[in-house]
């Protein structure tokens, strides 16, 4: 069983953001992915199932383009 919180760990880990981001984010890729999250915000314990490597490679994917220096508002932009 892979929850929310081994990926959140790990992407915290890649990413060097905090843990409560981290589970917002893995949580969000993983309702998009079509993990019934009950709406929640973070679900840290929620067993990710059959998705859980697909949402895995997201949030790790994005790890390392974020670790890499690309902006997470896209090229070119950023907070002002």
């Amino acid at each position: 069983m892979i929850t929310i919180r081994d990926v959140a760990e790990e992407f915290a880990r890649k990413s060097g953001d905090s843990m409560d981001t981290a589970l917002t984010v893995v949580t969000a890729q993983a309702a998009r992915l079509g993990v019934d999250t009950g709406g929640v915000v973070r679900a840290p314990d929620l067993d990710l199932g059959d998705t859980a490597e697909r949402v895995r490679e997201v949030c790790l994917s994005a790890a390392d383009w974020e670790s890499q220096g690309a902006s997470r508002y896209g090229p070119g932009t950023g907070p002002l």
